[in-house]
């Protein structure tokens, strides 16, 4: 009888807790902020946060929690926010740092993404010849990348190769979807604007 009363109660206080909880649960951020009020170095709840916001356009306020869970436990996803909140804010060297330091992480994966952001960065960002020698490493280690020979045909276009950019743009369409009005301008070596996520647009001449 004392063994059906203690688990009785016990299923009652875990009910009660249970309940509790799920008042706290209207969506995934509103969770992250209770947890956060609870335990402050809960640093997969600042990521949660940055996210959210970012997925608002609220970019400023994304850096902040996403600056807040990288400095609790680097991850490969809270740096990628971060990169994330600081390329749509034109921050390209902040953006550039944050890409470059997952790859320096043990606990990172997914390195190829890293490798197409940094990529994407060479259109707006860096040394000629640090980026040519990036992209020409990248698509060699991962040939069948269609946005990495993409990137490189707008490096070849932007430094007046248009012979070598034909080749890298017709790779990008063997292995992906490009434009049609980006790859026929690179074949006619005609000037275009690529316009990229952070709301910035550049001309490719």
């Amino acid at each position: 009888k004392w063994i059906l009363v203690i688990g009785i109660s016990l299923i009652c206080v875990l009910g009660f807790r249970t309940a509790l909880r799920g008042n706290d649960w209207k969506n995934p951020t509103s969770l992250a902020y209770k947890d956060i009020a609870s335990s402050p170095q809960d640093y997969i709840a600042d990521n949660d946060i940055s996210a959210n916001l970012i997925s608002q356009g609220k970019f400023a306020q994304a850096k902040e929690y996403a600056l807040q869970s990288v400095s609790i436990f680097p991850t490969y996803v809270n740096y990628n926010n971060l990169g994330v909140t600081m390329l749509d804010m034109n921050d390209y060297a902040g953006a550039y740092s944050a890409y470059t330091n997952i790859l320096k992480l043990k606990n990172g994966d997914n390195y190829n993404q890293v490798i197409e952001n940094l990529g994407g960065l060479t259109v707006v960002y860096g040394n000629p010849q640090s980026n040519k020698i990036f992209l020409l490493k990248a698509v060699k280690k991962y040939p069948q990348d269609s946005r990495l020979w993409a990137y490189l045909a707008f490096f070849y276009e932007q430094h007046d190769d248009n012979t070598d950019a034909k080749i890298a743009i017709s790779n990008a369409s063997t292995y992906g979807y490009v434009p049609p009005t980006i790859y026929n301008d690179i074949l006619a070596d005609k000037p275009f604007t690529l316009y990229l996520g952070t709301g910035t647009s550049v001309e490719i001449k």
